[in-house]
């Protein structure tokens, strides 16, 4: 594995001593190091890439109004560097402009100089995962065969490779079960080959980052909850689907979820290779374990699994544990993933124990299967016309009365939170 080049673009005085010494500080944790490089403007850019061969970029979104021979600096930056651009600005207004100018992740810019440590931890953690994890398997042919591809020699800076399997540990929510530790969990014994010092250091800082940012979410006072929401007796799963406006709108319910917490299990209409940068951006995030999921993956408590572009995510039972079943078939109203698929399944295999939850959405999908879940004896939630992107899915789940409880995206964290008795 080589070790990570990093090129920063930031003409902000006061950011560059700090932000370039925490970078280095961060990538001094990988087992092959880092090399970072920060530049002010557009003609130190093009001498780097061409000098320096980055794996990523991250910009300044501020910067985002220079235009390169006439284009905007990151849709430019996307064309011609061939490597994952990172933008990070101090609003999340700002989010949705980058992402549609194609970067592959928007950071809100710390505000204080004690922020930008674990700020830069985050963003080289979220790299390396990034450049140096496989792609996932997204062809029929590949998912049949589940054998991924030999590793090649690396042929560029952002060539992708093999990394070890993550270690075991054990975790429960009324049920005993071994469950794998993701990169927020730090194993006590590391296995042979993993960076246990990386590890132990971004899993602190991402924790500690994600906590506050989830007890914030938790501070915003006077959500006032209808009286007929209650505590179920058990869930022992939690199952949303979202379309249209739905990524940002499933950011905001997992932002306001924190341990302990059953498994959830999420369909986003979105193509493949999003849903993993999907995941690996709300696993920076979040309070609990999120990852773009697999098949024949046991899931677990405290971890959410997201439904990969293409694939139709079902639930089953193997062994006595639950999993989640990620295969090929025809779209189902024209899409794949579909949230009935997954709700229908849900609805078989865990009845009146599971969590239904319908957020913003372009169509029908979800709405029949959500109702099985209903009448299979589950609560389900669905969100408010004033707060959807697309008021579709929500809607048609609620006037074929799938939906018990309809209310503003804020409410729905809280809402889940409550159900399964927090």
């Amino acid at each position: 594995m080589s070790s990570l080049h990093v090129l920063i673009i930031d003409n902000s005085i006061p950011h560059r001593k700090i932000m370039m010494r925490s970078m280095q500080d961060a990538l001094g944790y990988l087992a092959d190091g880092g090399c970072v490089e920060m530049v002010s403007n557009t003609a130190e850019v093009t001498e780097k890439l061409q000098t320096f061969h980055p794996h990523a970029i991250i910009v300044n979104f501020a910067m985002s109004i220079i235009r390169v021979h006439g284009e905007r600096l990151v849709p430019w930056l996307v064309r011609t560097s061939g490597v994952p651009i990172i933008a990070y600005g101090l609003s999340e207004v700002l989010r949705p402009t980058a992402m549609s100018a194609g970067a592959e992740a928007f950071f809100l810019r710390p505000t204080t100089d004690a922020d930008w440590p674990p700020f830069c931890s985050k963003v080289v953690r979220f790299l390396y995962r990034l450049v140096f994890l496989p792609e996932p398997l997204i062809n029929e042919e590949a998912t049949k065969a589940k054998e991924p591809p030999a590793p090649a020699q690396p042929s560029s800076p952002a060539h992708r490779i093999d990394l070890p399997k993550p270690p075991v540990t054990t975790s429960s929510f009324g049920i005993q079960m071994p469950k794998p530790s993701t990169p927020k969990k730090v194993p006590a014994e590391p296995p042979k080959g993993q960076n246990s010092q990386a590890e132990q250091h971004f899993a602190a800082l991402a924790r500690q980052a994600a906590m506050q940012h989830a007890t914030a979410i938790h501070e915003i006072p006077h959500v006032t909850l209808p009286a007929a929401i209650q505590p179920a007796p058990k869930i022992d799963l939690i199952a949303i689907g979202a379309s249209t406006g739905g990524t940002d709108a499933i950011a905001d319910v997992m932002h306001g979820l924190t341990p302990p917490l059953p498994p959830i299990v999420i369909v986003q209409h979105i193509p493949s290779y999003f849903s993993r940068l999907f995941a690996i951006r709300l696993n920076e995030e979040c309070a609990i374990d999120i990852e773009e999921a697999s098949d024949d993956e046991p899931i677990y408590p405290n971890h959410a699994y997201i439904a990969p572009g293409g694939l139709h995510m079902t639930v089953a039972r193997e062994g006595g544990r639950m999993v989640v079943r990620c295969q090929p078939g025809p779209k189902v109203h024209s899409v794949c993933p579909s949230v009935d698929v997954l709700f229908d399944s849900v609805a078989k295999l865990v009845g009146g124990t599971a969590l239904g939850v319908i957020l913003t959405g372009m169509g029908r999908d979800g709405a029949e299967g959500l109702l099985h879940m209903k009448e299979a004896g589950s609560p389900t939630l669905g969100q408010d016309e004033k707060t959807c992107v697309v008021y579709g899915m929500p809607r048609v789940a609620y006037e074929c009365g799938a939906v018990a409880h309809q209310l503003p995206l804020p409410h729905i964290a809280p809402a889940i939170l409550k159900v399964v008795g927090r």
